[in-house]
């Protein structure tokens, strides 16, 4: 697939959910490959954001959202996005470690960054 982006999700799967239909129901289109190309990840699974700044002994979902950008890299995305609050503080960081310049990361908020999440 070209011309596509990632969703990092999941950190509120009813969020990622609200957002890609938001995102779809925004489009427009009269035809089915008028839709924007995506992956959305799901991981769930990843410690809460929250729980973690409040109290830095317990799990940091740091090194889950990183292996996601790393997984998802191998793919070329154009862009990765989210959609919730908390990831962006963490998204940021684990950005600025990344190695390639050709990829861009947005919040779901609209700010646009480019933080090199393409390959890392």
């Amino acid at each position: 697939m070209k011309q596509f982006f990632t969703v990092l999700g999941g950190m509120g799967t009813a969020a990622t959910e609200s957002y890609i239909r938001l995102l779809n129901q925004r489009t427009p289109t009269t035809k089915d490959q008028d839709f924007l190309n995506y992956i959305v990840v799901n991981h769930a699974t990843i410690p809460d954001r929250s729980t973690y700044l409040m109290d830095h002994s317990q799990p940091s979902p740091e090194p889950d959202l990183l292996e996601d950008i790393q997984q998802q890299s191998l793919l070329k995305p154009d862009l990765f996005c989210h959609c919730t609050q908390h990831s962006a503080l963490f998204l940021r960081r684990l950005a600025s470690s990344c190695l390639s310049t050709d990829c861009s990361y947005a919040s779901g908020n609209g700010q646009e960054y480019s933080n090199n999440l393409s390959r890392c």
